[in-house]
């Protein structure tokens, strides 16, 4: 925890209730913050990480939200669809993977990774940018982000 976690449900009573829960799990502890990691308990108590409900990771050191990267990326009138990936496969050698579309019709001179270097910190910015004609989707319509990791496994 930093000197900032707290500071954004100051006065904000819906977003605190939101973010800081009555605790049923653990009896000696009266309230939890809702961090968005998702554990199991076993048998004995124990708390094993499983995964988080958001697209949070952790990149070079920083936390860092994915959806926050594509939805700055789609207020690109040339972009069609987008998503962000971490590549772990090499743990030396992390790399933040791009990937998007744009529309059809679209004939302006597109570059993404400047885009990128004047709206994000750093950290944030991709070191690949994959053009797909089109995005794998899964059953629900949606951008099938297991098949773009298979996709980058397959292509290193």
């Amino acid at each position: 925890t930093g000197d900032c976690l707290m500071s954004n449900y100051w006065n904000a009573e819906d977003e605190t209730k939101k973010a800081i829960r009555k605790n049923k799990a653990l009896p000696h502890i009266n309230r939890l913050y809702s961090t968005g990691d998702i554990f199991r308990k076993d048998e004995d108590g124990m708390l094993y990480y499983m995964c988080r409900k958001d697209e949070q990771v952790k990149y070079n050191g920083y936390r860092i939200e994915l959806t926050e990267i594509e939805n700055q990326i789609m207020k690109l009138t040339e972009i069609y669809e987008v998503a962000a990936l971490v590549n772990k496969n090499t743990p030396i050698n992390e790399e933040l993977i791009l990937f998007y579309s744009t529309r059809k019709n679209s004939t302006n001179n597109l570059n993404i990774r400047e885009f990128c270097q004047e709206n994000f910190p750093k950290y944030m910015i991709p070191r690949k940018y994959i053009k797909l004609a089109q995005f794998p989707k899964n059953s629900n319509g949606k951008i099938d982000k297991n098949k773009l990791k298979q996709y980058i496994e397959s292509n290193n």
